[in-house]
């Protein structure tokens, strides 16, 4: 279980154009975070840096955890394995740690309403059954810490609701989450604190 991160003096430029500088700031275990901010603010930036798929040009992350911290991520955009269908890409991702079983799959997929399309292309899918399935291969694991992007855009009220359903179980298991996103009603219903990117500097 994680304690704490902390986030020191973090910095990242792009074709010299600060996206970052020198941003520090913590997350305490067990709380969810929100990070806010206009397009271009370096939420994105931010977040890769923490799961470790950007090394920053100065600063560090330092995780506070007895084991190596279990990640489980949803970023915007992501678009898993076209070619496969839901339940092929969670058995391909699940390979790799070895966690979830078959009844685990069908059950997160019963759960993201994915039940009856499991067998359907990812390709063929509606911008709301993906976010569904992009969610769903994000919690399928036991983790850490969770770190969503953007994760109601595209889902319909019922699918908004199920996200906040999951968020507040998660808490209530202790788990550590950081969302971003321009909606402040998932920021209002899922965030204990919350942190704002402007210019690359945290407010």
């Amino acid at each position: 279980m994680i304690t704490k991160i902390v986030i020191e003096n973090i910095s990242k430029s792009f074709k010299n154009t600060h996206i970052l500088n020198n941003v520090t700031c913590s997350f305490e275990g067990g709380k969810a975070y929100g990070i806010t901010g206009k397009n271009g603010s370096g939420k994105s930036v931010l977040l890769n840096i923490i799961i470790g798929t950007q090394k920053p040009d100065e600063g560090n992350v330092s995780f506070y955890t007895d084991n190596k911290p279990r990640i489980g991520v949803a970023i915007d955009g992501t678009e898993l394995f076209p070619y496969m269908n839901a339940k092929e890409a969670l058995e391909y991702l699940a390979s790799f740690r070895k966690e979830a079983g078959d009844s685990d799959i069908e059950e997160i997929l019963e759960r993201m309403g994915l039940g009856k399309v499991g067998k359907k292309h990812i390709r063929r899918f509606s911008t709301g059954m993906k976010k569904r399935l992009l969610i769903a291969q994000a919690i399928m694991e036991d983790n850490d810490l969770y770190i969503f992007d953007e994760p109601t855009n595209g889902l319909d009220e019922a699918g908004v609701k199920l996200f906040y359903e999951i968020i507040n179980e998660l808490r209530e298991k202790g788990k550590t989450i950081i969302i971003t996103s321009h909606c402040k009603e998932d920021i209002k219903e899922c965030c204990d604190e919350v942190f704002e990117l402007k210019d690359g500097i945290i407010l």
